[in-house]
């Protein structure tokens, strides 16, 4: 009877951990910033499992990798900053208008990991980015929300809440859309 409890405690105590145990793993990659050419070491995805999509954060309609902080990349020198996946793909005829842009930010060099800038501070510089690039109203709902979560993980309540609010009033916008219908 004891060795039966004990598995049991055993097998609890392990379901417990499963979230550790599904890992995700980064490794670090060399990309050149398209904007000023300086090579920097961002994090890429290795692999991950379907365990994901069991994460709490899906209940804010979120998914990994964007609620992992090195999704967002950002050049240590010119502080253009996006979404991995959009990093090195920005059409070069934005470029100019977004070098104009973030020199009007000010922004100094980092140094260090990019990881170590707040998401809350990357993702207003993406914000700006991707106001040039240009992008429609599905991708400024995710954003948003994605925003909230980052800015809630910093514990800046009211600023989450503004950009929840934000993406649930796009997300209204869209559904009053009739060719929006099954979108969200």
């Amino acid at each position: 009877m004891r060795v039966r409890v004990l598995v049991l405690f055993l097998l609890l105590s392990l379901a417990g951990c499963l979230r550790e145990v599904s890992a995700t793993t980064w490794a670090p990659k060399d990309v050149v910033c398209p904007l000023c050419k300086t090579v920097n070491t961002f994090m890429d995805v290795m692999s991950y499992g379907s365990y994901i999509y069991q994460w709490p954060e899906r209940f804010q309609f979120i998914f990994w990798p964007l609620t992992d902080t090195n999704v967002l990349y950002s050049c240590k020198k010119c502080r253009l900053t996006a979404f991995m996946w959009d990093f090195v793909e920005i059409p070069k005829e934005k470029l100019p208008a977004i070098k104009a842009r973030l020199d009007t930010l000010a922004l100094k060099p980092v140094e260090g990991e990019y990881t170590k800038v707040p998401m809350s501070a990357r993702l207003d510089i993406a914000a700006e980015v991707y106001s040039i690039v240009g992008q429609d109203e599905t991708f400024w709902c995710k954003f948003y929300r994605v925003k909230g979560y980052h800015y809630e993980a910093e514990k800046k309540e009211v600023d989450a809440a503004a950009a929840r609010a934000k993406a649930l009033e796009i997300c209204q916008r869209q559904l009053a859309v009739k060719e929006s219908a099954g979108t969200y």
